[in-house]
């Protein structure tokens, strides 16, 4: 199953976070690693569907 995890985490044209698996590879695309856990920002909690 893909997309399932986020095992696959990279930086893809400079947006962060993205799953490597669920991205189609273009020409001339800019792919980088990442480590460590993703940044969750504090406006975008599920604390704010409640």
């Amino acid at each position: 199953m893909m997309g399932a995890c986020f095992d696959c985490l990279v930086e893809i044209d400079g947006m962060p976070n993205r799953q490597a698996c669920m991205v189609q590879v273009r020409p001339d695309m800019v792919v980088r690693s990442m480590s460590g856990a993703r940044d969750i920002h504090p406006e975008h909690t599920d604390r704010d569907n409640d």
